[in-house]
């Protein structure tokens, strides 16, 4: 067996789609959207993660480490600094109707919200499953 194919870590760095479930149910959240053609679709409402894998994950982890090691308290936002170097951009995700984008504000206020979304984003990218090529 080649075992070439577990090799995750190109497809952790590039990112793959998690589709947000909703908080109160768990099924995946979709946004209508009307195209030009007045035709409304349903877009699934998500966000491309890195996975644990990759290189710039593992430097966030890295550095975490260190900070957790050095023995000061962490600021806000630093503990969830792995999450936000998962972020590799956002899919139909909105505040006060504009796009989220891969911001230290933006990533401050999603992470914020609840740390589901935290914990979310962690189990996604920790599965090594959603990083393996089909091939």
């Amino acid at each position: 067996m080649d075992f070439a194919r577990f090799k995750v870590g190109d497809n952790a760095e590039e990112g793959r789609f998690w589709h947000i479930p909703d908080l109160q149910t768990g099924l995946p959240l979709y946004q209508k959207v009307e195209g030009e053609d007045g035709k409304v679709t349903e877009e699934p409402v998500g966000i491309w993660l890195r996975g644990i894998e990759s290189a710039t994950v593992k430097q966030a982890i890295r550095e975490h480490q260190k900070r957790v090691a050095s023995g000061r308290s962490l600021q806000d936002g630093e503990n969830d600094a792995i999450a936000r170097a998962l972020v590799v951009r956002f899919q139909n995700v909105e505040r006060d109707k504009r796009p989220l984008e891969v911001t230290p504000d933006d990533l401050d206020w999603f992470f914020g919200l609840t740390s589901r979304f935290v914990v979310g984003s962690i189990n996604f990218a920790s599965d090594a499953g959603n990083f393996i090529s089909a091939e």
